[in-house]
């Protein structure tokens, strides 16, 4: 996380596990995941309670910190961030305790534009580069061979030129496909439908601008797939904001303590997102499952078909 702060100018803070309910705050990431809830009892007034919800990401948060703690633009933080989502489909790279490196950056209105936005992915990108690097020095097993080597260069694609290069296959397929050819792409404009009426995945509407927004892939030669290390955007202003609340039907969120302060412009413009902590681990110790890297509640039967296959999960 030092060469991550180094590179963007970040400063390391601690992050809520815990935030309020019904105030726009915790992440609902596609849009439609729901966080683990539970009320907490209040000492001052007796048999009343306060609804809480576990974090499912920081990203609002994020954005609330920088004008709280007086960022400017240029400056930011970053939390190593623990979480939960529940409503997530276990499997090879996924868990429902979710840990990540947190990123959140104050930015300018002219910065709000693909230029800057690609010259941070290709910072995050040289950082990943380097940490590769050190593991293969200090542990040479390690190393990409020239079967699969570590790309160096990222490539840069939006959604829509992805489409029209595999406008016949699934939208997963096409990412599959893009990082199978050139090693590590950033693919950007998530949340926006296709010509084929189908957006290239899901987004909330309340955080990033779909026009801004993208993920880190990169071929996984263990796995032999797409593997997502970071998804990350400028985030909405005001405009983009109700745009996409509207595209989406969620016109009522408006109303929300996190969306008030967005739409009467009350937060900094940003940009931020999340690198995957195991997700990087995974991919740079080549390992095949997640568990392997992270401890985790795995179902028994998975627990089982590892074992079957030499896989010991954490």
């Amino acid at each position: 996380m030092d060469k991550l702060q180094e590179a963007l100018n970040l400063e390391e803070v601690s992050h809520p596990l815990v935030l309020p309910s019904q105030k726009g705050i915790n992440d609902d990431l596609n849009g439609v995941k729901q966080a683990v809830s539970f009320y907490v009892p209040s000492v001052q007034k007796p048999n009343w309670a306060f609804a809480a919800e576990v974090v499912q990401a920081c990203t609002k948060w994020k954005r609330l910190a920088l004008e709280r703690f007086g960022f400017q633009p240029g400056t930011g933080l970053v939390a190593y961030m623990t979480a939960i989502r529940k409503d997530t489909t276990m499997g090879n790279v996924h868990s429902v305790s979710v840990h990540q490196w947190d990123w959140e950056m104050a930015i300018d209105k002219q910065q709000r534009n693909q230029d800057f936005l690609y010259g941070i992915v290709r910072k995050i990108w040289s950082v990943i580069r380097e940490t590769h690097e050190m593991v293969s020095q200090n542990h040479p097993k390690l190393a990409f061979d020239a079967d699969s080597p570590f790309p160096r260069d990222i490539t840069f694609l939006s959604s829509e030129e992805l489409y029209n290069r595999y406008p016949n296959i699934p939208a997963r397929q096409r990412e599959v496909e893009a990082t199978k050819e050139h090693g590590a792409i950033f693919l950007r404009g998530y949340g926006w439908n296709l010509p084929d009426g189908k957006p290239q995945d899901e987004r909330a509407p309340d955080y990033d601008d779909w026009n801004l927004n993208g993920d880190i892939l990169v071929w996984n030669p263990v796995l032999k797939t797409r593997f997502e290390l970071s998804s990350m955007g400028i985030r909405v202003d005001s405009e983009t904001m109700m745009k996409q609340l509207k595209h989406q039907g969620l016109e009522g969120r408006s109303c929300l303590f996190y969306h008030e302060q967005v739409l009467n412009n009350k937060v900094p413009l940003s940009i931020g997102g999340g690198i995957g902590r195991s997700r990087l681990f995974q991919y740079l110790l080549r390992t095949a499952h997640v568990g392997e890297v992270v401890m985790g509640a795995w179902p028994e039967p998975m627990v089982e078909e590892c074992a079957r296959r030499g896989i010991e999960l954490m």
